[in-house]
């Protein structure tokens, strides 16, 4: 924990009324106020004094008594490792760019034949989607301009949610996934 405990070592447990200010801060400032027996509010900042992040609520709790089961680390290259390779420091995304995709099929003379049949929608309360097999969605696409990717991240969620909501919402597609 923050603070020297007789009865061991805390370690955080909850977070809540967490806010991001800012992503790209390479050192901070991290100030963490108790405010109860078990939680601390903490607030961090760049070496500017702008904020960075803040946390209303963070709670801690005891470790249990009992030995923590050791964890083998995967080797790399194991099917259970995650990597997350780095992008060369050139690579800025472009505004307004549309994201590439493929299609893997056995067939693709059936497969580009069924696309070319397909009926396009502008969005996924239509009732004439109700017959349909499958309905393939392309993501909404966000106009150039806003250059903030948290704002950005926001509105492309924002717009997924609707449309989700409207889909579940629909009476014949209740049973759906």
């Amino acid at each position: 924990g923050f603070d020297a405990d007789p009865t061991g070592p805390r370690v955080p447990f909850a977070l809540a009324g967490v806010t991001l200010y800012a992503a790209a801060a390479t050192q901070l400032r991290v100030r963490a106020t108790r405010t109860g027996p078990d939680t601390y509010t903490v607030q961090a900042s760049d070496p500017t004094g702008a904020p960075v992040i803040t946390i209303s609520t963070l709670s801690l709790r005891a470790l249990p008594d009992t030995p923590v089961p050791t964890i083998s680390v995967p080797t790399r290259g194991s099917a259970f490792s995650l990597d997350w390779p780095a992008l060369p420091g050139d690579t800025v995304a472009a505004v307004g760019v549309s994201p590439s995709w493929v299609v893997v099929a056995a067939d693709p003379d059936h497969v580009a034949a069924a696309l070319r049949q397909a009926s396009i929608h502008p969005d996924l309360t239509r009732s004439d989607l109700d017959d349909t097999d499958l309905v393939i969605w392309a993501l909404p696409h966000l106009e150039p301009g806003d250059h903030d990717p948290v704002s950005r991240v926001h509105a492309l969620t924002q717009q997924v949610l609707t449309q989700l909501q409207g889909w579940l919402t629909r009476s014949d597609t209740v049973d759906t996934a």
